[in-house]
């Protein structure tokens, strides 16, 4: 198969760029810190309702794998 790397513009939150490598070995789907706290963010269903730290620290482990799994979308544009 060879290397491959791709740079897609995510159609979820604020369209980050998500760059997907693949090898012979593996497939890597990166996307910069600061887009992924955003999409983060971007996927807590109601953050007026985050009134403490703990909360906010529930409602973003609650979405980590919201944010992961649309991230790995891109991987279909390959």
């Amino acid at each position: 198969m060879g290397d491959m790397t791709k740079v897609i513009i995510s159609r979820h939150w604020d369209n980050p760029e998500i760059t997907v490598h693949v090898d012979d070995e593996k497939i890597e789907v990166q996307m910069s810190i600061e887009d992924f706290c955003k999409s983060l963010v971007a996927e807590i269903p109601h953050p007026l309702l985050t009134l403490t730290r703990s909360q906010l620290e529930k409602n973003c482990l609650k979405t980590i794998n919201t944010v992961v799994d649309k991230a790995k979308e891109a991987t279909a544009y390959l």
